[in-house]
C-alpha cells in the first residue's frame, strides 16, 4: 500500500489503523464493517460521496456520511 493511503487513526477498542484511503469498493466494506450488497446499495444514493479523480475512496469522508444518514454508529 503506499504511502498516500496513510494516516495514523486509534480505534475505539485501542487498534492503531494507517488507512486513509480505500482502493475499491470491496476493501472500502471491509474498512467500514459493512457488507459489500450494503455497500452497493448507498453507493446508488443521489448523496454518496463520489471518489476522488484517480480512483481512490476517503474513507472518514463516506464514514461520516453514513453516521450523518443514521447508517452507521457514530461511535467509532
Amino acid at each position: 500500500m503506499s504511502e498516500k493511503n496513510l494516516m495514523s487513526h486509534t480505534h475505539e477498542m485501542g487498534t492503531e489503523a494507517n488507512i486513509l484511503y480505500a482502493q475499491n469498493l470491496s476493501e472500502l466494506a471491509n474498512f467500514l464493517g459493512i457488507s459489500y450488497q450494503t455497500l452497493k446499495k448507498w453507493k446508488d444514493l443521489k448523496s454518496f460521496p463520489p471518489p476522488k479523480k484517480d480512483g481512490r475512496w476517503e474513507i472518514e469522508k463516506i464514514r461520516d456520511w453514513a453516521v450523518e444518514l443514521g447508517f452507521l454508529n457514530a461511535a467509532y
